[in-house]
């Protein structure tokens, strides 16, 4: 699977999900990260959109690993949904 983001992407904040399109094998796909995975991975304070805004771009690095990591299992149709749980094995396989 070739999974590469584009080059200015627009993150969306709604229904306690942030969202992004990446391309999954020229493909666009949704990907959607659970507020309660950003409040408990990197500290964000989901109660301001503009926080969550600003977490995807401070950590654009580590979301993209994660979708590498996450795609294969979760896409589902042209969406990709990623839970608090996902990050855990994606930062514990990282340091294996």
């Amino acid at each position: 699977m070739l999974i590469s983001f584009p080059a200015d992407p627009l993150p969306q904040v709604n229904r306690r999900v942030l969202s992004f399109y990446v391309l999954v094998d020229s493909v666009d796909i949704v990907c959607e990260i659970s507020f309660e995975a950003l409040e408990d991975h990197f500290g964000v304070n989901t109660r301001s959109g503009q926080s969550v805004v600003d977490a995807f771009h401070a950590h654009r690095e580590e979301f993209a690993s994660l979708v590498g990591h996450t795609v294969s299992h979760r896409l589902h149709g042209r969406r990709c949904q990623i839970f608090s749980r996902d990050i855990v094995y994606a930062r514990a396989e990282r340091h294996a």
